[in-house]
């Protein structure tokens, strides 16, 4: 599976949506990605259905519990696919609700108040990480640019690069403190 934002001037509708015909659709993919390495082109051109919809990301909620009833997940804090790590912060945050209710000895109310101090501020900044790279504009580059780019990148990225993401994917929840 692979997804692609394309932004547009205005949200189309459902039924605008689904009135663009995939070779449209593909021509513009493309279009936007040519010259770029493979396999990118021989996906594009051999997909042979696109899925079109809308992207929202949904604001913060004000609370993720109440009584007896904590959201997880994308019902606590949803936000756009462009981070893709909605499904691993939902398990981020059964791990840690287990871990909590072992402390606290099935205590709902203590529980879920330290599920969410202690989840909101991930949460938030793998959302706001992700609201970047949905919004985030692509810089066109010429031969020489790319050239260049690719040489920097090289050197750049085996020295900073996996540690530049450790706050995300190196990411670990202390069963037993």
């Amino acid at each position: 599976m692979w997804w692609r934002h394309l932004p547009q001037d205005r949200q189309l509708t459902s039924p605008e949506l689904a009135a663009v015909p995939d070779e449209e659709l593909r021509k513009k993919l493309l279009e936007r990605y040519k010259g770029w390495h493979e396999p990118i082109g021989t996906f594009l051109a051999n997909t042979p259905a696109i899925i079109k919809t809308n992207i929202y990301e949904a604001p913060p909620l004000p609370a993720w519990h109440k009584d007896r009833v904590v959201l997880i997940g994308d019902a606590a804090h949803a936000m756009s696919p462009s981070g893709g790590q909605g499904a691993s912060l939902a398990l981020e945050d059964a791990i840690y609700l287990v871990k909590l209710f072992r402390q606290f000895s099935g205590e709902f109310e203590p529980v879920f108040a330290e599920f969410e101090r202690g989840r909101r501020p991930r949460a938030a900044k793998i959302s706001a990480w992700a609201h970047n790279n949905e919004t985030r504009q692509r810089v066109e580059m010429g031969p020489l640019g790319c050239w260049l780019r690719d040489r920097v990148l090289s050197v750049v990225l085996p020295l900073f690069g996996e540690r530049n993401l450790d706050w995300m994917y190196n990411y670990r929840i202390a069963w037993d403190a």
